[in-house]
């Protein structure tokens, strides 16, 4: 058997999450990492907004909510270290499933630290009270635990907490949308946490956006024009972004602010 990738490319880490994050509706929660673009792209921010918000300070009035008509899922940022935005996906399901709110929180982890004690207590809590907590998992082939032993595969892991767990190609962009929608479906309706690993085994097979692009005119969704147009727009935002962290306040970053992301709104 061949070893996997070190990590999966970068633009194709973020697609995985854009991909996650399109599966879930306005009354829904995302809690990601200020640090992890895919999410915030997800939830309507260009990569301009992302450089003033982490490196300039500036708070962004209700661009994760609201983009071209499409409503957006909440954003609240919370360090992804060692999986500490577990907890906090889990106090968000507390809170949604408290009001009978019928949302799901959506949050990200390496599965290196799915054997933190923090994330195992929120992982049992949530298990425990059926919360609408959906993790998404970087699952490698080997997970090195504190011992240097390799941990229990997907199915092994999710059945200590009694919780549905399983794999999705990394890859396949479709196939993320899919399953996140369905174990959303799962999640609102009380049936409580669901993991998802995403899964890279090959670095020489078709990265995902590539595949998603392929995807997408094949099945007549997208043609050559309107596909070249995106790619330009893209460029065009990153070359903004870029010029941004060329700007001398850039070089003292300030704390990320961001008004759509107290927890006022799940009150």
């Amino acid at each position: 058997m061949s070893e996997p990738p070190d990590g999966a490319p970068e633009a194709t880490a973020a697609a995985v999450a854009v991909s996650a994050i399109a599966s879930l509706t306005a009354g829904d929660v995302v809690v990601a990492d200020p640090s992890d673009l895919g999410a915030y792209a997800g939830c309507g921010l260009e990569a301009a907004d992302i450089a003033r918000v982490l490196h300039l300070g500036e708070t962004r009035h209700g661009d994760s909510r609201r983009q071209e008509g499409a409503i957006r899922p909440l954003l609240i940022p919370a360090s992804c270290r060692r999986g500490a935005n577990v907890p906090v996906a889990a106090g968000a399901a507390l809170a949604l499933a408290q009001r009978r709110a019928g949302g799901a929180v959506l949050t990200f982890v390496d599965a290196r630290w799915l054997s933190e004690g923090d994330v195992h207590e929120a992982l049992n809590l949530s298990a425990v009270l059926c919360l609408p907590l959906l993790l998404l998992a970087d699952w490698p082939w080997i997970i090195p635990n504190a011992a240097g032993r390799s941990t229990p595969g997907i199915e092994s892991f999710c059945a200590g907490y009694g919780m549905p767990g399983r794999r999705v190609d990394g890859e396949d962009l479709v196939g993320v949308y899919f399953a996140l929608t369905e174990a959303a479906g799962f999640a609102r309706l009380g049936g409580g946490p669901t993991l998802i690993a995403t899964i890279r085994q090959d670095s020489k097979a078709e990265d995902g956006v590539a595949r998603l692009s392929r995807f997408l005119i094949d099945e007549d969704i997208m043609d050559q024009e309107e596909q070249m147009g995106c790619s330009r727009h893209v460029d065009a935002d990153i070359g903004a972004a870029a010029e941004l962290m060329r700007s001398p306040l850039a070089s003292h970053p300030a704390p990320p602010a961001y008004s759509d992301a107290g927890t006022g709104a799940l009150r």
